[in-house]
């Protein structure tokens, strides 16, 4: 038996917030999706966000690919309809502009606003 630590983001990690896999074999569907709300039908509906950052974008569509990969084909199908109510490239673009009207660069991953 192989123990696998995912965060929501497919990297390897043992905080808490991890999703488990115990069997290699499992599909692998995070506890309490972060981007995503259960509905009463058993299919996830997006959280509509005005504004996604690339990492916010990654992270939504890792969670999507990890709920399709979780259904079987018919329940996928339905699950691929909702999914399309809702881009997260749309939101992105919509921070990018934002940042480029402003003039203000998109903070990158690790790095650190200075502090005065």
């Amino acid at each position: 038996m192989e123990v696998i630590f995912l965060n929501y983001c497919g990297e390897t990690e043992t905080s808490c917030q991890t999703a488990m896999i115990r069997h290699i074999t499992e599909k692998l569907v995070p506890p309490v999706p972060r981007f995503h709300l259960p509905r009463d039908d058993g299919l996830y509906q997006p959280i509509l966000f005005a504004f996604v950052t690339d990492r916010m974008r990654q992270c939504i569509e890792y969670e999507r690919q990890v709920l399709l990969d979780a259904v079987s084909p018919t329940v996928r199908a339905r699950q691929e309809k909702v999914f399309q109510c809702y881009d997260p490239h749309a939101s992105h673009r919509t921070y990018q502009n934002i940042l480029r009207r402003f003039r203000l660069p998109e903070k990158q991953e690790g790095a650190r606003w200075a502090r005065d």
